[in-house]
């Protein structure tokens, strides 16, 4: 199976590690710090968002600016937080389990965990070393990822990107357990460490013919779900509704929205949809990872968006909007990769 695995990353590009997808990229920066005289000319992308996006981007921070009702009930926890400060707040806000817990400062899912009663949470609190959300679990079955790009000149908004994203699930022959059905499909077998984990996932059972299980329900590409180019998606009324949002969020122009919701037209027509993340100027547009996509297609998406990004980086600076100094830039970066180090 190891194997197995092992060829099927290989063979399909999304596996493969970021610094590959991402190196012709690399190329395309140092051309753009040459024309900006600045190594990190991203910070001036997004003024609306700490670190214009980029690194440390405290979520909570970006919950505050919506309106209650666009975003999950949120708590922000410390490490040595008690059990009871917890539940008390649950109790308070009328959430029952599941919940979900998450980094404040995530980033790509890292240390996402879903805790789904009472025992869980009093293993998992104890072994947290650093800010924490503990969320209300949002339980539309859609989710989608808009890329949006707004020019702080003309205020003109596009969306580049759209993503579907599609989570997992097994259908039963009435002769194999769910943990069989999931090795069968290379990118559920790379989750089956996590899945053993989760109570929720009967490894053991056997599904009755033609009976479908979903597993846990958690949008990130490195935890399973598929993602799909959701172009259909990509409306006047979509745009209506993300340029609604935006209005909430001056100094945001760069970045793409995570949004669930149940129903599409409800979703933009009634405002009936709630924003689970915002991510700012080191954003992905993610539906590359439609497996329609090859290697050289994605590239030249990414190329795009990271044009987009200096385009809006070189109004700011001609603005008087100064970026970050380099070596502020380094200790930023060094200090995000051992935050991410605690979880």
């Amino acid at each position: 199976m190891s194997r197995f695995l092992f060829l099927h990353r290989l063979c399909h590009w999304e596996y493969w590690p970021v610094w590959i997808v991402y190196l012709p990229c690399f190329f395309q920066y140092l051309y753009y710090a040459f024309r900006s005289r600045s190594w990190v000319f991203f910070t001036v992308a997004n003024p609306g968002i700490v670190n214009g996006g980029a690194f440390l981007v405290p979520k909570d921070k970006i919950y505050r600016q919506l309106p209650e009702s666009k975003y999950p009930k949120t708590l922000v926890i410390q490490p040595a937080t008690s059990i009871l400060w917890v539940t008390d707040w649950l109790a308070s806000q009328t959430l029952n389990y599941p919940i979900l817990l998450k980094p404040n400062h995530g980033l790509r899912g890292l240390g996402l965990t879903i805790i789904r009663n009472e025992k869980e949470l009093a293993t998992f609190l104890p072994a947290i070393r650093t800010a924490y959300l503990v969320q209300e679990f949002v339980k539309e079955k859609e989710e989608m990822g808009v890329f949006f790009v707004r020019h702080p000149g003309t205020k003109i908004i596009k969306l580049t990107s759209i993503v579907k994203k599609e989570f997992m699930s097994v259908t039963g022959n009435g002769k194999k357990t769910v943990e069989e059905l999931i090795k069968a499909v290379p990118r559920y077998a790379m989750q089956t460490t996590a899945l053993r984990e989760d109570s929720a996932v009967f490894m053991d059972k056997i599904l009755n013919d033609g009976e479908t299980f979903y597993l846990p329900k958690i949008g990130n590409h490195s935890r399973g779900t598929i993602f799909l180019d959701g172009k259909e998606w990509n409306t006047e009324g979509l745009l209506n509704c993300v340029t609604k949002i935006l209005e909430h969020l001056p100094g945001v122009n760069y970045g793409r929205l995570d949004i669930k919701f149940d129903n599409f037209e409800r979703m933009v027509n009634h405002g009936e949809f709630k924003i689970i993340e915002l991510n700012g100027a080191f954003s992905e547009p993610a539906h590359i990872y439609d497996p329609q996509y090859g290697i050289f297609a994605a590239w030249k998406v990414l190329r795009d968006h990271f044009s987009y990004l200096f385009e809006i980086c070189t109004y700011q600076l001609e603005q008087g909007y100064q970026p970050m100094g380099l070596w502020d830039g380094l200790k930023l970066i060094r200090a995000h990769f051992k935050e991410t180090e605690k979880f």
